[in-house]
């Protein structure tokens, strides 16, 4: 004859169910399958998938809350280098537009091209949600400011990369190094465009040989995969900075 369960195991869950109606309020079970894309769209980031290796991409190395990635290219020269591990976090509370310690000017980020979830970018957060960008004739400008550039001479003459132009960029109080390539002389400029609420302005270092906002356009707070941690930005800008020099 089969045994009763004991009542425990019935009124129990009822007792939870009621303790979060009380505690979280009427909309606790919808929060659970909310949209995420106010935390960039975390939902829609597949931690199992494996990406293609294409230039451009990101391979990837573990499928851990805080993600790591090697480099294929040098769409991020020269602060970043082919092979470099670049390792992101998810959480929701950094990869998030308003939140405090949320996404900042200057930031390096991951990101799913739109249209493609295989097609992984990085890049440089420069544009935020209601920010005016327009580039004139490879000038960075920023609701009106134009991206301050020092000259820098290359110490290194084995890493000067097909006669890169090296410049100190300081945007928003954010400090880096970018290269720009002389020779390359397409579209070097783009009409004034707002950013839309939701989106952001990512440029590459490597401004004449990357793939980026300009070409994709402002990208989708739920395509971004998370914000870089490990070695610090800042950290790589000091080394990158420590092997050049102001130019006369």
């Amino acid at each position: 004859m089969k045994k009763n369960r004991p009542i425990i195991y019935i009124v129990l869950p009822m007792v939870m169910v009621l303790g979060l109606h009380i505690t979280q309020g009427p909309g606790w079970f919808n929060n659970l399958f909310e949209d995420k894309t106010t935390y960039r769209g975390l939902a829609s980031v597949d931690l199992m998938e494996a990406f293609d290796i294409d230039e451009g991409g990101l391979r990837e190395l573990d499928f851990t809350r805080n993600r790591a990635f090697k480099i294929p290219s040098l769409y991020m020269y020269p602060n970043y280098f082919f092979e470099d591990v670049l390792t992101v976090t998810t959480d929701p509370r950094s990869v998030c537009i308003q939140c405090q310690g949320g996404i900042r000017p200057g930031e390096v980020v991951a990101f799913r091209f739109p249209g493609n979830n295989k097609k992984i970018g990085f890049g440089r957060v420069l544009g935020f949600p209601g920010d005016e960008i327009e580039i004139k004739n490879k000038e960075i400008f920023i609701n009106g400011q134009v991206e301050e550039l020092a000259p820098l001479q290359n110490g290194n003459s084995k890493i000067n990369l097909i006669n890169f132009a090296y410049f100190k960029s300081n945007i928003k109080g954010i400090v880096y190094v970018i290269v720009k390539d002389p020779d390359k002389k397409e579209k070097t400029s783009y009409q004034l465009q707002k950013i839309p609420p939701g989106h952001f302005y990512i440029l590459a270092d490597n401004r004449d040989h990357s793939i980026d906002s300009r070409a994709l356009g402002p990208i989708p707070l739920g395509r971004i995969i998370g914000v870089e941690i490990g070695m610090s930005n800042q950290t790589r800008v000091e080394k990158t900075l420590s092997r050049l020099k102001p130019r006369d």
